[in-house]
């Protein structure tokens, strides 16, 4: 009789689900670490061997299926071979069985995200922290992280949900990007110094002011732009911020002529180490050279005033005197009258 040879049959080649599950089961308990525990001592029995055996077994198995990150295995076909419940419960299905009826290609959002894994799975047999996103039971999309392995064209793996801190990372981000517009295109001036007074960072309306683009302007002290001309109010400014303490609603004057309303107070961190200080100095020169206008404006109104009351004072002591020398040159004109000869009117 002729003999039969039988074909060589690849790994994962033609094999069904159920036995490449078997592999699978079989190749996790021969790993180094799950072996069954060899007792030192010899006169263990064999059944008490099998005991503690099965014990660790079961205690791998709970370990496994409670971890609070999803391991899985499938097959390059897209068979899903092993779910845990923490893989379940991340998809959101209702049992491992339900998940597992599943294609493992049905739970990625994009379906080349799949195939660029299972090419750098074949290619280095291993990734690490590959970002991906999935997709929930109720078509949301998850965010993870995966670690697996390909041994046996059967893929195992773990996956960390990163949703949560993805979303928050991403709002951080949105929140950093609108302080930083907002703090650029603020109408204030504001500068962020250190205890010195040299410039960590400033916005763009003190680079306008100061003349310079803002990288030309970082690392400068504070006062070589705004330097208050009164040396007391200088000198008490800067030890205000040496000493961590706040200055509030202060008037300064430059001494180019500018007017300034200026506020700072320090920032810390969690442990209470001090930063920087925050200056915010509004330009009021406008508001100063209109007081500046209001007030030479009254002070020429109180001497037109007193020029006219001048005037009228003048006026009225002159219309006085006039009255009082008509009623003079009256009096005497009726007294001439007196000394008049009588036959002066017959001649």
């Amino acid at each position: 009789m002729k003999s039969i040879k039988k074909k060589a049959v690849k790994p994962g080649s033609g094999t069904n689900k159920s036995t490449q599950l078997k592999s699978f089961r079989k190749s996790e308990s021969s790993k180094p670490g799950k072996k069954k525990p060899v007792s030192r001592n010899r006169s263990i029995r064999s059944t008490g061997v099998k005991k503690v055996s099965d014990k660790f077994r079961d205690m791998y198995s709970d370990v496994v299926n409670n971890a609070l990150v999803g391991i899985y295995a499938a097959n390059l076909k897209g068979d899903i071979l092993y779910v845990n419940k923490a893989m379940v419960n991340m998809l959101g299905f209702a049992s491992e069985e339900d998940l597992m009826k599943k294609r493992a290609a049905g739970s990625y959002k994009n379906a080349r995200d799949r195939k660029r894994l299972i090419d750098r799975l074949k290619k280095n047999g291993f990734v690490e922290n590959y970002d991906i996103e999935l997709i929930s039971r109720d078509s949301k999309t998850i965010n993870v992280i995966v670690n697996a392995r390909l041994e046996n064209d059967v893929i195992t793996g773990m996956i960390l949900d990163i949703t949560e801190r993805k979303l928050s990372k991403d709002l951080i981000t949105k929140a950093k990007v609108a302080w930083e517009v907002t703090f650029d295109n603020v109408m204030d001036m504001v500068i962020l110094v250190d205890k010195d007074l040299n410039i960590v960072r400033c916005n763009k309306s003190f680079s306008k002011f100061a003349s310079k683009p803002i990288y030309e302007v970082i690392g400068h002290n504070f006062y070589e732009y705004l330097f208050p001309s009164d040396q007391d109010q200088r000198e008490q400014c800067g030890s205000l911020i040496r000493n961590e303490q706040e200055i509030v609603n202060t008037e300064v004057q430059t001494k180019d002529g500018h007017w300034f309303y200026v506020n700072s107070c320090p920032v810390k961190d969690e442990r209470g180490r001090f930063i920087h200080a925050v200056i915010v100095a509004t330009d009021i020169s406008g508001i100063k050279n209109s007081e500046r206008k209001i007030t030479d404006s009254r002070q020429e109104l109180k001497k037109r005033v007193a020029d006219l009351e001048k005037f009228y004072n003048i006026a009225i002591d002159r219309e006085m005197k006039m009255r009082s020398l008509k009623k003079e040159m009256k009096r005497l004109r009726d007294r001439l009258l007196i000394y008049e000869p009588e036959g002066k009117d017959e001649a």
